[in-house]
């Protein structure tokens, strides 16, 4: 897998189609991403959050202030 997974824990995880991950780092609260990059996956937003989703053209992240934040082409929504 290109690239490989970020070394761990992490407080979340989630796999998404096109064979894509997320997770969200329990060091910091960061969001990673490892996999595909066919739409822009990998590219995720700086800062701390403490939920994530993800889905076949879409990644939403809620910061730890409570806003969601989108990182893929969310198109549909």
């Amino acid at each position: 897998m290109n690239p490989p997974p970020p070394p761990g824990p992490f407080i979340d995880v989630a796999a998404g189609y096109d064979e894509w991950f997320a997770a969200i780092r329990a060091s910091d609260l960061a969001l990673v991403a490892w996999g595909s990059n066919s739409v822009g996956q990998l590219n995720v937003p700086a800062g701390r959050f403490v939920s994530l989703a993800i889905g076949i053209n879409w990644g939403v992240g809620i910061r730890d202030t409570g806003q969601a934040e989108f990182w893929v082409p969310h198109r549909g929504f």
